[in-house]
């Protein structure tokens, strides 16, 4: 019997100077990209921000519309969440930006 190497795929936060790697249970190197992105989305890990991924729940995020009447925003750097509830028609469900982070 052998070892070999074999490709793999593994789920690393995108947040700036974030090195957070996702786990589920007892896996953190996934056989199939397929079930690494499945997981990740069935777990909630995933948030669309400009065509980038973001896989961990390490950071701060917010919703657009839970500020409307002037309530506080976190400190930055955190995830601005566009849900379209604010009454602006600039504010596209499900875009996210990042507040006062590097990129």
């Amino acid at each position: 019997m052998s070892v070999r190497p074999e490709k793999s795929w593994s789920l690393w936060c995108d947040w700036p100077g974030c090195d957070y790697q996702f786990e589920d249970g007892d896996y953190s190197i996934f056989g199939d990209g397929h079930d690494a992105e499945e997981i990740v989305t069935e777990a909630d890990g995933r948030i669309d921000r400009d065509g980038k991924r973001h896989y961990c729940h390490n950071h701060p995020a917010t919703w657009a519309s839970d500020h409307e009447n002037g309530e506080p925003f976190p400190a930055p750097p955190y995830l601005l969440i566009h849900d379209g509830d604010t009454g602006n028609p600039l504010d596209d469900d499900g875009r996210v930006s990042l507040i006062g982070g590097a990129e």
